[in-house]
């Protein structure tokens, strides 16, 4: 009783009984008042027709009291009393005719006059008379009361056949509104305990399929990150317990004496960077995520920046048999301010993901190039292209490209994520483009006061 559809449907109910009885109860208060003027005027002039008739006919008054006595018959209660006083004037004012005085004798109760109404010829059009009518107060009130009556019955049987139709169309607008509410809190309550749910059926473009489709945008959400969070749990394990177990077989080879100290040792502490470099990258993207990491910006030459960084990367990409090349950088680029030590990481990961994913003895291409005020600085290498698949979610965190199209390529999948998680520091933008034929371009924008 007190779920949605009741409540929806007791409201209908509701508004559909009010706006019966607020209807009946103006139409009673408006009839109750105008009903007896109305029959008063009405049967004065059916009584000024029938007169108007019989004076076209004989062209005089000669069979007035004949008409006047079946009219005064007609006009009868059923007690055979007189309910009705007529008064008829000719065209100079002389009264005709008037049943006050037998009408006086038989009735007590007060009178409503029904004004007075002309008596025409119907052939000329002239008016020949007049006819003056006053209706029994009594009379009038039955008549209202009996006309009353019929209009509640016929109102109550309009609003039962009214109320049986509403119900039925509130009911089905109910469900309507209902179902995919109902099916929503279901499918809340499945996700509170199997953390994942079905979608929900899009039946509509309003706003209830709207919600249903806003519903399935989160499931589909949440099962991604259900992905990565156990994708992330397996790759953090991974990158922790490899270096762990590789420090712990030195270790024993140390102490057995099958490596030797200036062999180990090195491939120790470059294990232990690398856990320190991971643990570092993590702290960094927890500490950006709630606010709390502040860049330390300066104005600098972001030309010199550049040149650098592709120096830095030149050494090794020469050991690879492959080449960073810097292509352009504009001669009057002005001075940027940024933080150089979280930019140069951010267009170090850049290359050295281009590195990874390039073919052998390609070429990465470093170019930098102005758009009005904003400083675009482009990466781009050949390779295998990226997946379609892969493009959605480049820049997630331990998200990494199918291995089957990329084996060996290792890393942690953070590198993209921590140059997205930089440029948004700096107010910038990264985003890339992958062509047909293997070519893909990664892009940072900075702006000019950033």
């Amino acid at each position: 009783m007190k779920t949605l559809f009741f409540r929806i449907l007791y409201s209908f109910i509701l508004i559909i009984l009010l706006t019966v009885f607020l209807s009946t109860a103006i139409e009673y208060i408006s009839t109750k008042e105008k009903l007896p003027i109305l029959l008063t005027e009405v049967r004065t002039k059916n009584i000024a027709q029938i007169l108007g008739a019989n004076y076209t006919r004989d062209k005089s008054w000669d069979t007035l009291t004949e008409e006047i006595v079946w009219i005064e018959q007609e006009n009868t209660s059923r007690n055979n009393i007189p309910f009705m006083r007529i008064i008829i004037r000719d065209r100079e004012g002389k009264t005709l005719y008037n049943s006050f005085t037998q009408l006086s004798l038989t009735r007590d109760s007060p009178l409503i006059e029904g004004g007075s109404v002309p008596i025409l010829d119907f052939e000329t059009g002239e008016i020949e008379g007049t006819v003056t009518a006053y209706i029994d107060k009594d009379y009038l009130n039955r008549e209202t009361v009996d006309y009353i009556i019929s209009l509640l019955n016929s109102r109550l049987l309009q609003g039962g056949i009214t109320i049986l139709i509403a119900l039925l169309a509130a009911s089905l607008l109910s469900r309507r509104i209902t179902k995919p509410i109902t099916a929503l809190t279901a499918a809340a309550e499945v996700i509170s305990i199997k953390e994942e749910a079905p979608l929900l059926p899009v039946e509509s473009q309003d706003e209830l399929g709207r919600m249903s489709e806003s519903f399935n945008r989160m499931i589909r959400s949440l099962e991604r990150q259900r992905d990565l969070r156990k994708r992330l749990i397996g790759d953090v394990s991974h990158e922790i317990l490899t270096p762990l177990n590789l420090i712990r077989l030195e270790a024993r080879g140390l102490l057995d004496g099958i490596t030797l100290p200036d062999q180990g040792a090195p491939r120790i502490i470059d294990e232990i960077d690398h856990m320190k470099n991971l643990i570092h990258d993590l702290d960094w993207l927890a500490e950006t995520d709630s606010g709390e990491y502040k860049l330390k910006r300066e104005m600098l030459p972001l030309g010199s920046l550049i040149t650098k960084e592709v120096e830095n990367w030149t050494i090794k990409s020469t050991a690879e048999g492959k080449e960073v090349l810097l292509i352009d950088i504009p001669a009057k680029l002005p001075l940027f301010y940024v933080d150089p030590l979280r930019l140069s990481q951010a267009l170090g990961n850049l290359i050295e993901n281009a590195l990874k994913y390039s073919c052998e003895k390609s070429m990465v291409k470093i170019n930098c190039s102005l758009d009005k005020d904003n400083a675009v600085i482009s990466v781009t290498n050949q390779g295998k292209g990226i997946a379609p698949a892969d493009k959605p979610y480049l820049f997630e965190r331990f998200y990494r490209a199918d291995p089957a199209r990329t084996p060996h390529k290792g890393g942690r999948g953070l590198g993209l994520a921590i140059v997205k998680q930089i440029m948004e520091l700096h107010g910038g933008q990264v985003w890339f483009t992958s062509q047909t034929n293997g070519e893909s371009t990664f892009f940072i924008s900075l702006p000019p006061t950033s």
